[in-house]
């Protein structure tokens, strides 16, 4: 890859320089904060931290989950605190209609197969 960098660059020296890494902030749904007060913070997309389970690396406190506020913020910015643990994926899809009729039309297929 650096040798393809190396021969771009000579051949287009015109072009701007190609950098490895982003220059734009990152916008994530949540966040998680240390509860101690310390300023320990984690952004995530999805709610993929075990609070029960982790601890703040800083001072071992116990860790809460933030939702950000994400329309017209330029990064993550602070939001409100969310309660409730997060879902796991059979308690999410459990309520999802489309889950149903796929729970109901494998059990009639797995019916009509054992009859037969």
């Amino acid at each position: 890859m650096k040798l393809l960098h190396f021969r771009c660059r000579h051949r287009f020296p015109e072009l701007p320089l190609i950098d490895r890494c982003h220059s734009y902030a990152i916008r994530t749904k949540y966040s998680y904060r240390c509860a101690n007060g310390c300023p320990f913070s984690v952004n995530r997309h999805s709610k993929s931290l075990d609070t029960a389970r982790f601890v703040c690396p800083r001072c071992h406190g116990r860790l809460e989950l933030f939702l950000n506020k994400l329309a017209g913020a330029a990064s993550a910015t602070p939001g409100r605190r969310v309660l409730s643990t997060p879902a796991t994926p059979a308690a999410s899809a459990a309520g999802n209609r489309y889950f149903s009729c796929f729970r109901i039309g494998i059990a009639q297929i797995f019916r009509y197969i054992i009859s037969t």
